[in-house]
């Protein structure tokens, strides 16, 4: 198990099912360190593994695991005191949620132990179609709410009957607003996570580049 620290997504085996299952983790690697426990986002759906996972699934069953990916923070990218942009899109939500939660973790261990943080300033970008599809928006808005150095938009691309919800913002997430938040972080030490459907990807990408940001500060992961 040690071996799915630092990854971002688990290819499952199920003995009954020829299809496997992929799923993203949303987990912290302390999680797994400390209780041995692996959290995954799995959307019920008629997909055969996702299925069997909501359906069939239980305590004591047994499946097979490989775990994959290089979608995860890494404080070593960046040296200490890193700023961190997170942009997620839809589903692409899910490696991001794990990235925040492990980033929020460093910061407390400094804080805690009296030593120079990892991690400074988190922001988070998030958009998607409708107000019901953001996923784990109860989690970041508590997080948001409990640490000053976490901010969090949510962004409205779809059509909305009548106003835009308090805590939310209309509109995609442009070029402008990521050059107005890239301006608010030290650049120098700016990490940037983006994922989601290839467009997007590639947008948001050009856009922090053309904002003064390294292409080796932009890590991302496509959802097809």
């Amino acid at each position: 198990m040690r071996r799915c620290i630092d990854v971002d997504r688990v290819d499952l085996f199920i003995p009954e099912i020829s299809v496997v299952g992929g799923f993203s983790i949303t987990s912290t690697p302390r999680l797994l360190r400390d209780r041995g426990i692996i959290q995954l986002a799995v959307k019920e759906s008629d997909h055969p593994p996702a299925a069997w996972i909501h359906n069939k699934c239980h305590i004591g069953s047994r499946v097979s695991i490989r775990c994959g990916g290089y979608f995860f923070y890494d404080e070593s990218l960046g040296g200490s005191l890193n700023d961190l942009l997170l942009i997620g899109g839809g589903v692409g939500i899910t490696p991001i949620a794990s990235i925040i939660q492990s980033a929020i973790e460093l910061r407390e261990e400094s804080e805690k132990e009296e030593t120079k943080p990892a991690v400074n300033q988190i922001v988070l970008l998030y958009s998607a179609v409708e107000t019901g599809e953001f996923l784990f928006e109860n989690r970041f808005r508590y997080l948001s709410d409990r640490h000053p150095f976490f901010q969090v938009r949510f962004h409205i691309t779809g059509k909305e009957n009548g106003c835009v919800p308090e805590g939310f913002y209309y509109g995609r997430i442009d070029s402008s607003l990521l050059h107005q938040t890239v301006q608010l972080l030290d650049v120098s030490r700016l990490l940037c996570y983006v994922c989601g459907p290839p467009p997007m990807i590639e947008s948001m990408c050009m856009s922090l580049k053309d904002g003064g940001v390294e292409q080796s500060r932009i890590l991302y992961e496509k959802w097809w």
